[in-house]
């Protein structure tokens, strides 16, 4: 149970930028606590490292993963994945005496993901019932210059 905890929150710093995942850049110097790290590259949906869902070639969800089909919001395999570890969150909350268990998210998305998938990752993530959605950016070293790589 640790060695999950300690993964999701050294996620967000293992992101290393290539042609599948390029994150957006940010100024914020906002730390991220511990959260299940959803990555949304150009072609899959990866949960605290483990890939959920395959994407099509232009980055969209297929219409047989999806509740209703082509119109549908719902990811099925993702829905799944979020509400088991939800529950052994809570599992674990109870059995640490952590008190309310906080349901957080950090979405980790490339620059380029089409706003439908977006848009589908996180109505999925809410059904399941994580509330707090943070997105991680990747830093600049000055506002309005080039980004820094790290």
């Amino acid at each position: 149970v640790f060695m999950v905890m300690q993964f999701a929150s050294s996620t967000a710093s293992a992101v290393t930028a290539s042609e599948e995942m390029q994150i957006p850049y940010s100024t914020s110097q906002e730390e991220m606590g511990d959260a299940v790290a959803i990555q949304i590259s150009r072609s899959s949906i990866v949960v605290d490292g483990e890939q959920v869902v395959e994407l099509r070639g232009d980055g969209l969800v297929d219409a047989a993963d999806k509740q209703n089909g082509g119109s549908g919001f719902k990811i099925i395999p993702l829905h799944r994945q979020m509400q088991d570890i939800r529950q052994q969150q809570m599992q674990l909350n109870q059995a640490l005496n952590r008190g309310e268990w906080e349901g957080e998210v950090m979405i980790i998305a490339d620059h380029r993901t089409p706003f439908r998938t977006l848009s589908e990752v996180l109505y999925t993530v809410g059904q399941s019932g994580f509330k707090n959605l943070r997105f991680v950016a990747g830093r600049t070293s000055t506002i309005g210059g080039p980004p820094a790589r790290e």
